[in-house]
């Protein structure tokens, strides 16, 4: 029947009809129909045109799965069966040929089906006919038609699948930026924004429909929004790429004109050739309030720390000039009792001149202190430790015979000399000595210790002053070497803090130890040469 006329004039109307349905399912498709009404025409045609067969979209070719069939009915289990088998064997050879299958014995026809293929041999369905039992005669010309019809019916097939599958990328996405805290604005080469998430909406006021299609700088105030333009232009016209993928800190504009700190990231986002940026905007409204805080706070204790510096060094001024002012004052005295008591003017001069002597070394006890205080420069010159010691105790035996006490001296013999500043250890020297004699006071036993002798490591000398007071104090009375830190209740806790600064410019070191007698041991060790931070 092939070669007749009317087999020819068969197969030519069968192929316009054939044309007119998928001309008319892609219509329906380009118009977003439904898939299985714009499939519906295909169906129609090739159901009307061949009579003795029936025709079948399955959206799939597995058997087991409970399938929608687009027209035709259930097929028999043995053509769903068979279908399935061959189908998915050629798949897996990467086949896109006609199909055909031979009748077994049973119910059902011969088969002839095409596979509905997608990108990447994707097989998403199948397009088949079906002989009846008792079929008026078998379908003309069916192969090259049928693969024809069912690549356009895979075409359509695939483009819905990417729509969609692009659409359910687009909602995950969409899903993804509305749960981010930054505010994210998509834009266009102009600064047109494109897209907002939530974060955008609520952090400047407006919705996305009413901020699509406007310039960014719509969210700026001045002058970010005039210079904003200028920016994009030159960016795109210099071509600096790595000009957008930056950070920053500038201001941002919310609807109800608030003006308020944000921080924001920029990067480049092409899209199918178009240029366009993202920009990721976090208010840091908080963080600014934080650190204005933090500064002001920076401030008063940097405040704070000038007065306590200040009078920290007014007390050690108070404190040192105290020590010679006393004794100059104590031989003024002896001096006029002399002279009272008709004592001649040689025998009363040496008083006077410890006196001069003791006015002057309050003079060089004020400069000391500054030195110290600005961390300037002090002058060393190679002493011997012990000459320098009993200078220093000269002028506390009359402290020493108020409260009763005994100073005993033991000094080591052969000491080599070791570069000092003599004043300042004289100060520390005297300010060790009047702690102990304060602390023998209410004692039985009243004796003040003061040795001299080499370290174990050889490598200093060692001073210790050592009484028989209660001892040194207990744990809850703060670090004693702190200015300010006093176990009396008139003191004011400068002397050990003075005495500590002057050893360690000296690159030396000072403890407060328990001595073996009950009472506390100050030791001073001080290297045999120079060093320190002076």
């Amino acid at each position: 029947m092939l070669g007749t006329p009317t087999a020819a004039a068969e197969n030519a109307d069968r192929t316009r009809d054939w044309t007119a349905a998928i001309s008319l399912a892609l219509d329906r498709y380009a118009n977003d129909a439904e898939l299985e009404d714009a499939l519906a025409p295909i169906v129609a045609a090739i159901d009307a045109l061949t009579p003795g067969w029936r025709v079948f979209i399955w959206r799939r070719a597995d058997h087991d799965a409970d399938d929608f069939v687009v027209h035709g009915g259930d097929p028999a289990p043995r053509a769903r069966h068979e279908i399935a088998v061959a189908v998915e064997s050629a798949m897996r050879e990467g086949c896109r040929e006609f199909l055909t299958f031979e009748a077994e014995d049973g119910p059902g026809g011969d088969l002839v089906a095409a596979p509905l293929v997608v990108t990447d041999h994707h097989l998403v369905g199948v397009l088949a006919l079906e002989a009846r039992d008792e079929p008026d005669r078998e379908p003309p010309g069916l192969s090259g038609p049928l693969l024809t019809l069912a690549r356009v019916a895979s075409l359509m097939v695939e483009d819905r699948l990417s729509i969609a599958s692009a659409e359910s990328r687009g909602s995950m996405l969409r899903g993804v930026l509305d749960t981010v805290p930054e505010a994210v604005i998509r834009t266009d080469a102009d600064g047109r924004m494109l897209s907002l998430n939530r974060a955008a909406e609520e952090m400047f006021g407006w919705s996305e429909a009413e901020l699509c299609g406007e310039n960014v700088n719509r969210l700026m105030p001045e002058p970010y929004a005039s210079a904003h333009d200028g920016y994009i232009e030159h960016y795109l016209s210099s071509g600096e790429r790595r000009s957008t993928n930056w950070r920053r800190r500038f201001h941002g504009l919310r609807r109800d004109g608030e003006i308020f700190p944000v921080e924001i990231a920029i990067a480049d986002a092409d899209s199918n050739g178009d240029r366009g940026f993202v920009g990721m905007i976090r208010d840091v409204s908080d963080r600014v309030a934080a650190e204005a805080g933090n500064h002001a706070l920076r401030e008063r204790m940097e405040e704070a720390g000038r007065l306590s510096a200040l009078g920290e060094m007014a007390a050690t001024v108070a404190h040192e000039v105290n020590q010679p002012l006393t004794a100059l004052g104590n031989y003024l005295d002896a001096a006029a009792a002399r002279l009272e008591a008709g004592a001649s003017a040689e025998e009363t001069l040496p008083l006077i001149e410890k006196a001069r002597e003791m006015a002057a070394m309050g003079g060089e006890v004020i400069g000391r202190v500054k030195q110290l205080t600005r961390n300037a420069p002090f002058e060393r010159t190679p002493v011997q430790i012990n000459d320098v010691l009993e200078d220093a105790l000269g002028h506390l035996d009359p402290a020493a015979a108020r409260v009763g006490a005994v100073i005993t001296r033991r000094f080591a013999r052969d000491l080599p000399e070791i570069p000092v500043d003599r004043v300042q250890l004289q100060q520390v020297i005297v300010n060790l000595i009047r702690n102990a004699l304060e602390a023998v006071e209410d004692a039985e036993e009243r004796v003040v210790t003061i040795s001299t002798a080499r370290a174990e490591t050889d490598e200093a000398l060692v001073i210790e002053v050592v009484d028989t007071g209660p001892g040194p104090p207990g744990a809850g009375a703060g670090d004693i070497f702190e200015s300010f830190i006093t176990t009396r209740s008139d003191g004011l806790g400068i002397g050990l803090s003075i005495s500590r600064r002057i050893v360690e410019a000296h690159g030396g070191r000072i403890q407060l130890l328990a001595a073996e007698t009950g009472g506390a041991a100050a030791r001073v060790e001080l290297p045999l040469t120079e060093s320190g931070h002076d």
